[in-house]
């Protein structure tokens, strides 16, 4: 009864033309309603928003999954980069100090250093035995620089660590593979002593 009096006030609303007009809501008949779902000819909104959604997530999905391994992969090239830094630095600040007493027998202070950084970053948890060590002149990387000769008693030195990327990413892919995440001090070797 409600609808006939909605579709017969449409109509008189557009009297000239005897069309109900199409911009006016088509009116609510719950009774039709109801007939079509008893029939089974008629979804219900909450089926048509379910399959709306799985198409929505089915579009978004590839971007989410993309943003969150890239996340992934900052943290944790933000997180080996502290490690190496620490790293280095440890190693300079033992070329720095007095090594009498800390070297094994037959062992150079660059074969400590060295050590300590690679046992240092297998510690934290990364691949120590990849890792590329060099101790250099500040001025020129091509020129080794040995501690323990008593002509570079205060000079600067300088020790490189290189770690390929493909050794510390998260996500495997093909990218980077070539790479590597570099840190680098210069420290004087001043042989400092240590009081007690």
């Amino acid at each position: 009864m409600k609808c006939a009096v909605v579709a017969a006030r449409r109509s008189e609303t557009n009297m000239a033309l005897r069309k109900p007009d199409p911009r006016l809501p088509l009116p609510a008949c719950p009774d039709r309603n109801r007939r079509l779902r008893r029939a089974g000819l008629a979804r219900s909104s909450a089926q048509a928003r379910r399959g709306a959604v799985a198409m929505e997530f089915a579009l978004v999905a590839p971007f989410l999954v993309a943003v969150v391994l890239a996340m992934l992969e900052l943290g944790r090239s933000f997180e080996v980069q502290q490690i190496l830094d620490a790293a280095v630095r440890e190693g300079a600040r033992l070329g720095a100090m007095d090594r009498d007493g800390l070297l094994g027998e037959g062992q150079t202070s660059n074969d400590k250093i060295e050590a300590d950084i690679r046992n240092f970053l297998t510690a934290a948890g990364l691949p120590g035995n990849l890792a590329i060590i060099t101790i250099t002149d500040p001025e020129d990387d091509a020129a080794s620089f040995d501690l323990d000769n008593e002509g570079n008693a205060y000079e600067l030195f300088r020790i490189r660590l290189k770690m390929p990327y493909s050794a510390i990413r998260v996500v495997p892919a093909k990218f980077l593979t070539d790479e590597y995440m570099t840190s680098q001090v210069v420290f004087r070797n001043a042989r400092s002593t240590m009081l007690e």
